[in-house]
């Protein structure tokens, strides 16, 4: 008779994904990742399999839901500037006060330090990355048909001018930037948007 679980899978999955955050994938070795989780080798091998799968859990939970927030700030029922604003303000309490989560964002971490010799790894992080930047330009797109969005800035210019603020509000507060740092970041994007 198999033995049932005796842990919560999330709360395992959340752990493991705060190990590799902080150390990368390369730098997180079993016995991190053991002491992280509270699990026992056999425990961890026969719930994930091995370090590999453990980690790609991790990404697909960040990703499922980092993924969800976007999508909303981009179909918000009151527009595209109010959407993206409560997303942007969001990100930024978010990102200056991470609580018991490292500082920055996993995704933005994993595709700067991803040095596996495994393909599949890094493919799965370029594929939520290439994905995630389809949907910001679709929104981009829609909201420019529209006339949502002042047309001085082509999609493109939109979808890379996002991209690089959310990618410097990450890397900033890495970097421990203050939150008035950060707030200026999207000040100066919300500034861009209006007519």
């Amino acid at each position: 008779m198999a033995r049932t679980k005796e842990f919560d899978e999330r709360a395992v999955v959340e752990a493991a994904l705060k190990v590799f955050w902080e150390l990368g994938y390369d730098g997180a070795s079993m016995e991190d990742l053991l002491a992280a989780t509270s699990l026992s080798r056999s425990s961890l091998y026969e719930s994930f399999g091995d370090k590999r799968n453990l980690f790609l859990r991790t990404v697909e939970a960040y990703t499922a839901q980092s993924g969800e927030a976007r999508r909303a700030a981009f179909s918000a029922s009151d527009g595209i500037r109010s959407g993206l604003e409560r997303y942007l303000r969001s990100r930024v309490s978010m990102l200056a006060e991470p609580g018991d989560r490292p500082a920055g964002c996993y995704v933005t971490m994993l595709s700067a330090s991803l040095k596996t010799a495994d393909g599949e790894l890094r493919s799965l992080v370029e594929g939520y990355t290439a994905a995630a930047e389809r949907e910001i330009r679709e929104g981009f797109s829609r909201a420019l048909e529209a006339g949502s969005l002042p047309s001085r800035l082509s999609v493109d210019e939109w979808t890379n001018l996002f991209l690089a603020l959310i990618w410097g509000l990450n890397v900033a507060a890495r970097m421990g930037r203050p939150r008035n740092s950060l707030d200026a970041m999207v000040n100066g994007f919300l500034a861009c948007m209006k007519d």
